[in-house]
């Protein structure tokens, strides 16, 4: 199985897919469409999809089924800042094989990185400031794009969106990966791939909350990303 680092060094964009729900059936959907990658959660409330997601013993069966449906890399929040996972929940997650987690930067304890058995994604923030993204960079093995307030959400991409883009990523020298905050379809990946991202990460925004519309936007996400090789 690649590694999430692995597949966003090879040509052409990566997809992945944010579960709305940890539910093995949307993670097959998801896979069906064409996804790359995974992402799931715990110890969160998922903003765009108003979901809520309890600690590991709450959530385990879930991410166990799901573990077993694809053989693709998935990866773990473990927390949104008002709760996050303990060592050994995330032990017991690399134990599960699980691939990578991912939080924002200003939630995920220091202990965390010090963890070598699954990759990190770190996400900047709205807050975070560009004198601090090199930085915060240099921490992670990739980086999450998650910059937009949550006004923006479920709104179009502007030009000045992609201007921003293009400033994090002349900033920060890990893969860059771009999530569906806004309501961003296909057509927009020709965009932003031209900024230089190596992935994009589609949720709730774009995908809806059931199989139908995870399997169809995720065929759609795919066809495009493989539209288009990565110098």
């Amino acid at each position: 199985m690649p590694s999430l680092t692995s597949l966003l060094q090879e040509p052409g964009p990566t997809l992945i897919a944010s579960l709305p729900r940890n539910d093995a059936d949307l993670a097959q959907a998801a896979a069906a469409g064409g996804a790359h990658a995974l992402k799931v959660h715990i110890h969160a409330h998922h903003q765009a999809s108003g979901t809520g997601f309890g600690d590991l013993a709450t959530e385990r069966a879930a991410l166990e089924a799901i573990r077993s449906s694809t053989d693709g890399p998935i990866g773990v929040v473990v927390g949104d800042g008002s709760a996050v996972a303990t060592p050994q929940e995330v032990q017991e997650l690399a134990d599960m094989g699980m691939d990578f987690i991912d939080a924002y930067t200003r939630h995920m304890p220091a202990w965390m990185l010090r963890d070598p058995e699954m990759e990190i994604m770190g996400a900047l923030a709205p807050e975070d400031s560009p004198e601090e993204w090199a930085v915060l960079a240099g921490l992670f093995d990739c980086m999450e794009a998650a910059v937009l307030p949550h006004e923006r959400y479920g709104t179009a991409l502007t030009a000045h969106d992609l201007s921003l883009y293009s400033r994090i990523r002349a900033s920060v020298d890990r893969p860059l990966v771009v999530p569906t905050q806004l309501a961003l379809t296909s057509q927009d990946v020709p965009l932003l791939a031209a900024m230089g991202m190596e992935a994009i990460m589609i949720g709730a925004i774009v995908t809806g909350k059931d199989t139908a519309g995870m399997e169809s936007a995720c065929r759609d996400f795919r066809a495009a990303c493989d539209q288009i090789p990565r110098q």
